[in-house]
């Protein structure tokens, strides 16, 4: 099992010394969220709010589990700070859990992905979401709340066209371009895989077969997971897609999932990745608390 790190505490621990640590530990690969930034309406609502339920996938999709959590609104720019660690690493893998599509025009999305991938020898894991934050996306001028998969998807397509033909052009219900030149292409061929945020349900797996490399949920429980790769793989089958050509990865919230049987039973339903939140506010418990994940999951120690 792949093991991967959720760096929540990015705003106030730099990457890249967390990241150079996590390479010698053995971990796979550091990840990073999004929000470009958050309305003072939803932080004034949130702190009245109480958590009416002790659920942390319906938290996340709500924003209730962020109800305390200043991370929200001090995310940096993952595109940016991924090129930061992946400048000061050899071998771990970078990725987004998750890059929100429809806030940036696809053809900037697909110049600053494609980018990010050549500057890191092809690491890069592109995992996306659609947004959920309706006073976040309505900042946006081309975003489409009401329509934001078919947006995602489209997006996506626009940009594999970019990624894949040294002359593009695009005519989408979204996106739209004449022929034209992008340039670097990535160097994970043909791209960086795409690993989808989604719920447990018909829709997000035919979306996952359909254009996807692979699913990267926020789930409660292991059987929700396991009954999420039972739909993904009828729909696969429906579909005539290799199901081992599929990324399987589970990301956690805080708290989730740091018991070694957590990654064994996790293993047996179908995963190949798990990721675990960390957000300690200083570099040296964000060390201990890395040395204790990996000791606790058996990262393998890197030779030398």
């Amino acid at each position: 099992m792949k093991i991967g790190i959720l760096h929540s505490g990015a705003n106030k621990v730099d990457p890249a010394r967390v990241a150079q640590h996590m390479e010698g530990l053995g971990f796979e690969s550091y990840w990073l969220g999004e929000h470009v930034v958050v309305p003072e309406e939803f932080i004034r609502q949130s702190e009245k709010r109480r958590i009416e339920t002790s659920n942390p996938a319906d938290q996340a999709i709500s924003g209730e589990a962020y109800e305390h959590d200043d991370s929200l609104w001090q995310t940096p720019d993952p595109l940016v700070m991924l090129a930061r660690v992946g400048a000061v690493t050899t071998t771990l893998k970078v990725g987004t859990s998750v890059c929100v599509v429809p806030y940036r025009h696809p053809i900037t999305l697909a110049k600053q992905v494609a980018t990010l991938d050549y500057c890191c020898d092809g690491r890069f894991l592109f995992g996306i979401g659609s947004g959920w934050m309706r006073g976040e996306f309505d900042l946006f001028r081309d975003a489409d709340f009401e329509c934001r998969w078919a947006q995602t998807s489209d997006y996506v397509a626009a940009m594999k066209e970019l990624w894949t033909k040294p002359v593009s052009r695009y005519d989408g219900r979204f996106a739209q371009f004449p022929a034209v030149r992008c340039f670097p292409k990535p160097t994970h061929k043909p791209y960086p895989p795409i690993l989808l945020a989604s719920l447990n349900n018909a829709k997000a797996a035919k979306r996952v077969v359909d254009w996807a490399d692979g699913w990267i949920p926020i789930v409660q429980s292991i059987q929700e997971f396991r009954d999420g790769i039972g739909s993904i793989k009828a729909r696969a089958n429906e579909a005539g897609r290799d199901l081992g050509s599929l990324d399987f990865t589970v990301c956690g919230l805080k708290g989730q999932w740091r018991r070694y049987d957590d990654q064994q039973r996790f293993a047996e339903a179908g995963a190949n990745r798990l990721i675990i939140l960390v957000d300690a506010d200083t570099l040296d418990d964000t060390k201990r608390d890395l040395d204790a994940i990996a000791k606790e999951h058996k990262c393998p120690v890197p030779p030398g």
